[in-house]
């Protein structure tokens, strides 16, 4: 069960610092293995696996994270729906323009090389714009990038994660596990494979309370 017995407590201010470098340690890690890959950069080893691994531990924090303001702050899940929301999108739109912008620019200074690395994620702009802003573009494996901006796809997997949750914790009765059922069944077979490392940043805030 999800639906919670009592208020928790709030984290001390030593918890929040160890969350922080937790989180920029595996920021790190990201931006690193990212800038390794050979269209970046020459004679380093290929550190994108390490990468991968951070965003598992980002999901592991988001668990914990969710797990944790909704067991201190929401009474009804449209505040967590509004909340949920207004934090995602208040990173997500300016994330989304600056990615037009930087591919424009960096289509016109060397459009070559910009083409022969990105030009595959370059086709049906509308229809992949609209995919990343609503977070279905890795739908059962469809893997419809964010034109270059490749590490944009964990969103699709974390915004999932957050109604999967929502919907466990706040909805009652039958509805609650035939909408969990069915957000599952939407998003496929990689999604949901990830989802116990989400699960296991809840059971962390459990364990820690």
């Amino acid at each position: 069960m999800l639906i919670p017995t009592r208020k928790t407590r709030r984290l001390p201010a030593s918890s929040s610092l160890l969350l922080d470098a937790v989180r920029f340690g595996a920021s790190v890690m990201v931006a690193v293995g990212h800038l390794t890959q050979w269209h970046f950069s020459t004679g380093w080893p290929d550190l994108t696996i390490h990468a991968v691994e951070a965003v598992g531990i980002f999901f592991v924090l988001s668990g914990f994270v969710i797990r944790y303001v909704t067991r201190l702050k929401y009474a009804r899940i449209g505040e967590y729906w509004v909340d949920r929301a207004s934090r995602i999108y208040s990173v997500v739109l300016p994330a989304v323009l600056f990615t037009l912008v930087a591919d424009g620019i960096a289509e016109r200074v060397n459009p070559a090389y910009f083409l022969a690395h990105w030009g595959q994620y370059m086709d049906h702009p509308v229809e992949r714009l609209v995919q990343n802003l609503i977070f279905t573009s890795q739908f059962w494996s469809r893997s419809t990038a964010l034109f270059s901006n490749g590490p944009f796809w964990s969103l699709s997997y974390e915004c999932l994660y957050y109604a999967i949750y929502g919907c466990a914790f706040y909805l009652r009765g039958t509805l609650r596990w035939l909408l969990v059922a069915g957000l599952i069944l939407l998003g496929g077979a990689h999604i949901a494979l990830l989802f116990p490392l989400w699960l296991i940043g809840c059971a962390v805030h459990e364990i820690y309370e």
